[in-house]
């Protein structure tokens, strides 16, 4: 995964190797090419100008250290200022709630939401033993309660069967209802997806969030907007409707198996000022990943 842009990364600091010193010179050099590596890894260019000021400013004012060559010195600030731009380390889901806690997903159309609800409910009950209620509202999209349904039935998890006609707001109430009456340690609720230009199905989102906030105003416990890693810097776009919309907590990047745009994941999280949760990267119910910037980085710069 981001074989391209560690590979570009990697020779573009290997041009430091074996110098004595670090200087505006041999330093210079090599941030034009991190430059390019970025740029066509898809990351902005106004996170890509400010980070290699920094880096350049920490570099060139490093004190001497020693048993550390130049080289390493520089590799270690690249990827101190790389984690900082993502936010630092995530803390994941915020799921230290009073049972249930609410996971209430939101994206556009055909990003992945349905199937990144199922993976987190499968990797919630595989990895911290959680007990799990999946719900769908989503009333527009043929079949996409099956789908939910079959997916919960694939993973041993509970779902929620809404009443034929209900209205999505209402299938959020009584899923909550439900989850509580069945002790469950967290719901996630599936919402349709939506289009940002359509002020309908946006506001009919808000519903949603307005009447689950009734039965208690610390719900949801989390708001998680899934995007798309293969559209690359339109994702900060969509991502900045949604906030409009409603307080989006954290996001998940999702196919991220099939792109060359993996460098999404370094300008979002300062571009929005929100963390990322997890990263997909393929169909299957493990392929869900629990983002860590630290490690993320160390395998973009090859020190893994």
């Amino acid at each position: 995964m981001f074989e391209s842009l560690s590979n570009r990364l990697t020779t573009a600091l290997s041009g430091l190797t074996g110098k004595a010193t670090l200087s505006d010179d041999n330093i210079s050099a090599t941030l034009r090419e991190v430059r390019l590596a970025l740029l066509e890894a898809d990351v902005a260019l106004e996170v890509v100008l400010p980070f290699l000021e920094r880096v350049r400013e920490r570099a060139l004012g490093m004190p001497v250290t020693p048993g550390l060559a130049p080289s390493q010195a520089f590799v270690r600030i690249v990827h101190d200022e790389l984690i900082e731009v993502m936010g630092g380390q995530s803390e994941g889901l915020a799921l230290n709630a009073q049972p249930p806690a609410v996971i209430l997903m939101a994206g556009l159309q055909g990003v992945g939401k349905t199937t990144t609800a199922a993976k987190i409910g499968g990797w919630l009950a595989r990895q911290q033993q959680k007990k799990v209620m999946l719900a769908s509202t989503d009333v527009y999209r043929p079949a996409a309660m099956e789908q939910l349904a079959r997916l919960a039935e694939t993973l041993s998890i509970d779902y929620f069967e809404a009443d034929e006609g209900a209205k999505p707001s209402n299938i959020a109430k009584s899923a909550l209802q439900a989850a509580k009456t069945n002790f469950a340690d967290v719901l996630i609720i599936d919402t349709a997806g939506r289009l940002h230009n359509k002020n309908d199905l946006m506001n009919e989102l808000s519903k949603i969030i307005r009447v689950i906030k009734k039965i208690d105003e610390n719900y949801p416990t989390e708001i998680v907007l899934v995007l798309d890693g293969n559209i690359g810097q339109n994702s900060v776009k969509q991502a900045e409707v949604f906030k409009e919309i409603c307080n989006i907590d954290s996001i998940i990047i999702t196919k991220l198996d099939g792109t060359a745009k993996g460098g999404v994941l370094i300008p979002i999280a300062q571009l929005l000022n929100l963390p990322i949760s997890f990263i997909g990267t393929g169909e299957q119910k493990e392929d869900l990943i629990n983002f860590r910037a630290k490690e993320y980085t160390e395998a973009l710069l090859d020190l893994s």
